[in-house]
């Protein structure tokens, strides 16, 4: 588990992330991702972007004794109560004709999420994880059945009530180093976007709060016009992707243009990706459980009362000197000469104290 700290918010908060990558349940929660984001968004509550919401309100007129109010929900994915999440999933699954099985596998992600702290692993028993993939599907489904019954049972029935995300007015900053072009890009997107979604009375306020904006995040304010030109007709070629680099690529760039070949700059290495990883990893010099992934999709998990390091290379050294008797990995390899597995990416499932 580690933390990402809300810098828009007050003391800046760390939001907790338990990484769920390469875990045994995250191949199967980005399954049901898929087969369960279908089951949400059908309320009437449920807005898909700026512009539905613009088309919703656009006629609302409020009256002097009504007033438009916003709530927020503190540590959603944490309070979860994951009963009630599998109890709803498994309503709607039924109420859509689709197999109420699906709402068993859930519970098996749901309730076989881990983390490791400190040196000790430690057990999520409520909540769902900040982290699986499946984990904000659940939270929507769940938000939406809890709005429908608040809404039918209030004593105060609201007249207009829709679903927003929230934005914190954070975007690429301008002294970032990327290409001149995708920094521009950011001004010309949120100019675009206020004139779509907003009326002529609030359109100069929008764009001044636009213009503040990416003063904010010291990036350019573009032009408000550009002259329309007609575009001569291209042969269509296979792009360029290059890194940017400041006074080189951009000038590789513009040869490339004058010869029909649009270029795309990919942003550089992070100073993230030089740093220590925030992720807990277990040492291979440990003995335990450890699994080898086959790229056909199929694992081998293991154990070893000496380091798995020294486990993974006599694996190597039994594949190259073909003793299948030996190892059930030999074995595979030789049934299946083409397939690679990842000695490279030995996954600890746990260790011996």
């Amino acid at each position: 588990m580690y933390g990402l700290p809300k810098i828009h918010k007050h003391n800046a908060p760390l939001r907790p992330i338990v990484s769920q990558i390469d875990s045994p349940t995250y191949r199967l929660a980005q399954h049901l991702a898929n087969i369960l984001s279908p089951l949400k968004g059908h309320t009437r509550a449920h807005t898909k972007d700026s512009y539905h919401f613009v088309s919703e309100i656009k006629d609302l007129h409020l009256a002097d004794n009504e007033t438009m109010v916003s709530f927020d929900v503190q540590s959603l994915f944490t309070c979860l109560p994951v009963e009630d999440c599998i109890s709803i999933v498994t309503r709607r699954l039924e109420e859509n004709n689709m197999p109420v099985e699906y709402a068993v596998l859930l519970r098996h992600c749901l309730t076989s999420g881990y983390l490791l702290w400190k040196e000790e692993f430690y057990k999520q028993v409520d909540g769902v994880a900040m982290g699986s993939p499946v984990s904000p599907i659940v939270a929507d489904i769940f938000m939406e059945d809890f709005e429908e019954k608040a809404l039918l049972t209030s004593p105060i029935k609201p007249r207009f009530y829709k679903r927003k995300k929230t934005h914190t007015d954070r975007y690429l900053n301008g002294d970032s180093h990327h290409h001149p072009s995708q920094l521009a890009t950011v001004g010309k997107s949120l100019f675009q976007r206020a004139r779509g979604i907003c009326d002529s009375k609030h359109l100069a306020a929008e764009l001044q709060h636009v213009k503040q904006v990416l003063h904010d995040n010291k990036l350019r304010v573009p032009r408000l016009r550009h002259s329309e030109r007609v575009k001569p007709a291209t042969v269509e070629r296979v792009p360029a992707v290059l890194p940017y680099v400041r006074g080189v690529t951009d000038k590789i760039g513009y040869i490339l243009k004058r010869a029909s070949i649009k270029t795309y700059f990919k942003p550089p290495k992070k100073i993230s990706q030089f740093l220590p990883s925030v992720k807990c990893n277990i040492p291979l010099q440990d003995a335990g459980v450890y699994k080898l992934d086959c790229e056909c999709g199929l694992s081998y998990i293991g154990q070893t009362k000496r380091s798995i390091k020294t486990r993974v290379k006599e694996h190597i050294a039994d594949v190259k000197n073909r003793r299948s008797g030996k190892s059930a990995v030999c074995e595979h390899v030789q049934d299946r000469p083409r397939h690679y597995i990842r000695f490279d990416r030995p996954q600890i499932l746990a260790k011996e104290h």
